[in-house]
Formats: structure tokens, sequence, C-alpha cells
């Protein structure tokens, strides 16, 4: 049972950030993304945000608050994994084109931030050892290379790509419930210790953190408020499926994985709640951004 469990995780994580990146190449559209791009100090600020003041935060939670490896893995690499909130900005009335432009930036550049910031915070408060070129190979293998396969399948069939996009993002979607069900069972077995054994620091540190990612991606979001609305989920909702994925990957068996769940716990409905209170609050129809 403990091996099938393991073998559908494994799999099925695999299969939703394969399947994600592919249909996010097949319906990006360059133009947007290029035109998005030359707002210099906007994405600027968004790099700044994501890939150095949120893993800055995890380093000075991990010093402040005591918790188990377990915990200290799970929120360095949800720290590390930027932001991934599409569907949570287009429900927030936030920037397509800037949200769009956001997930392809923080995929290409998480490849070089990620083993860095893993490297640095969890080798320097754990005695666990660090493989970076291990997080470099799944990033490219998972990541870069399914979205560029979905870039390049759109450059060629431009049609045929709009089509296949979505039953991708549906398939992704169902391979992402099939893992969390598979560590639910996991939980569930063990009474749900694992939940608890990882302290109430730990929850207070990433309740802190998705707060000031929040705050911190709205005032940087420039001066349009479909672009503050945007970067201010995607800072507070970091790529879980990612963080998973490399846990499983290069921290099997240390816990990583239900800590970035019960840290998802803790993310998700603070996201939400600011996500209703923007549905009523829409933003200008016309944005530059």
């Amino acid at each position: 049972m403990e091996d099938l469990l393991s073998t559908v995780q494994s799999v099925s994580l695999t299969g939703y950030i394969v399947l994600t990146m592919a249909a996010m190449g097949m319906k990006l559209s360059m133009p947007d993304v290029l035109a998005t791009l030359k707002q210099r100090r906007l994405i600027g600020l968004s790099l700044l945000v994501n890939m150095v003041a949120i893993p800055i935060l995890a380093g000075i939670a991990l010093l402040v608050f005591e918790m188990p490896d377990a915990a200290v893995i799970g929120i360095v690499l949800l720290a590390s994994a930027a932001g991934y909130a599409p569907i949570m900005s287009a429900n927030a009335s936030g920037s397509l084109p800037f949200s769009t432009t956001l997930i392809f930036l923080f995929s290409t550049v998480s490849v070089l931030t990620v083993p860095i910031t893993a490297s640095l915070l969890i080798g320097g408060q754990t005695d666990v050892s660090v493989d970076p070129w291990s997080i470099i190979r799944t990033l490219v293998l998972f990541q870069l290379i399914p979205l560029g396969a979905g870039l390049l399948f759109r450059r060629a069939r431009e049609g045929t790509a709009d089509g296949w996009a979505p039953g991708f993002a549906r398939v992704a979607q169902l391979a992402v419930l099939v893992a969390v069900a598979t560590y639910i069972i996991d939980i569930l077995r063990a009474d749900g210790s694992p939940l608890i054994d990882l302290g109430w620091q730990a929850y207070v540190a990433w309740a802190l953190i998705t707060a000031a990612g929040i705050g911190l991606g709205y005032v940087s979001g420039g001066p349009a408020e479909r672009t503050r609305r945007t970067l201010a989920l995607h800072t507070a909702i970091r790529n879980v499926g990612l963080a998973l994925l490399i846990a499983a990957q290069s921290f099997e068996g240390l816990g990583a994985e239900v800590a970035i769940l019960a840290m998802a716990l803790v993310m998700y409905p603070m996201a939400i709640a600011v996500m209703a209170y923007w549905q009523r609050q829409p933003a200008p129809a016309v944005d530059s951004s």
C-alpha cells in the first residue's frame, strides 16, 4: 500500500507540473509577454519581491521561530517556488497579460533561484544535505522543457494549441487532486500527527509570510489597480505543486510534502479572503497594463 501511494504521488505530481507548463506554453501570447516585459520597473519589482524578499522573510522566520526540519524544508521550498495564481488573479479583476507574464518569468528564473535559496536556507538551518543539481534537473525536465515544448507547438499550430490547452489544464487539475488525496490518506493513517508535529510556530510563521506577500505584492504592483492585485495574489500564492515535486524528488522521506500542504491550508484561505474582497470592489475596466 505504501509503495502504491508513493508511486501515485510521484506520477500525479510530475503529470501536474508537466501538463500545467505545457498548457501554459500552448496558450501563451508572446506579444503580450514582450509588451509587459517592457515595463522594466514593474517586472524588476515583481522579481525582487518574489525571488528575494519572500525568501529573505522565510530566512528571518526560521531564525525567529522554532520548527522541525520538515517545516523548515517545506517553508523554504514554498518561499522559493514563486507565485502561481492565474485563476485568483482573474477572479479579482487582475491583469491577464501581467499574470501570464509573471508565470512565464517565474518559471524560467526559478531554475536558478530555487536551488540557490534552498541551499542557503535549508543547508544553513538544518543538517539536511541539499543537492542543487537535483533541483535544477527537476526544474529543467518537468518545468522548462514542457513550457518550451508548448511554446513551440503553439508557434507551429496555434489553432490546435488553443484547442488542446484547456484539456491539458483540466487533466493537470485532476492529477494534482489525486496527489493531494494520497497525501491526505497518509496523514489520516497517521491520525493527523504529521500536521500536529509541525508545531504552531510553523503555521504562524507562514501566515505572517503570506500576509507580507500580499502587502508587498500590492504596493510593488505599479500605479494600476489591476497589476497591484495580480502581483499581490501571485506573491501570496506560492507554487504548491512545484514545491511538492521538488520535495518528493530531492527531499524524499523527510515529511516536507506534508509541511507544504499544511502551509497551503494557511495560505489559500488568506488569499481567498483577499480575492473575495476585491471581487466586491471591481478594478477599473480600462487598464494600461
